[in-house]
């Protein structure tokens, strides 16, 4: 599965998918189970959408031109529990949950030219 998207400054891109509410497999994260309430849940969205490295789940990209057409594919279903993964099942609805970051404290770190105001407070 390809998804095409763009961003209107530097960044980077991430997506992931879930299954369509009531349609899938109970080991996934269905729709309607991807929260932000609780990060240490099970579908939290920005850990559900970052996806796992271990598990072959991280779909992203790094947009370095903005309003440029960025494209991430998709090939693999995350786990509820992020502690495994599966193909996508021809077929089948999915949903793509995506979530972007700007890249600004790199920006701001590296930057020729600081303000004197500026600080970086990274822990």
């Amino acid at each position: 599965l390809q998804v095409t998207l763009q961003l209107n400054e530097p960044g980077t891109l991430w997506c992931q998918m879930a299954e369509v509410s009531g349609g899938g497999a109970a080991t996934n994260c269905d729709e309607d189970e991807v929260q932000d309430a609780s990060p240490s849940a099970d579908c939290h969205f920005e850990t559900f959408v970052k996806g796992s490295a271990a598990e072959s789940t991280v779909f992203s990209a790094e947009v370095h031109v903005p309003y440029f057409d960025y494209e991430i594919e998709l090939d693999r279903i995350l786990a509820q529990d992020a502690a495994s993964s599966t193909p996508l099942s021809p077929e089948t609805g999915y949903k793509i949950f995506c979530f972007a970051e700007d890249d600004w404290r790199l920006e701001a770190d590296f930057a020729l030219a600081t303000s004197i105001k500026y600080s970086n407070s990274a822990g």
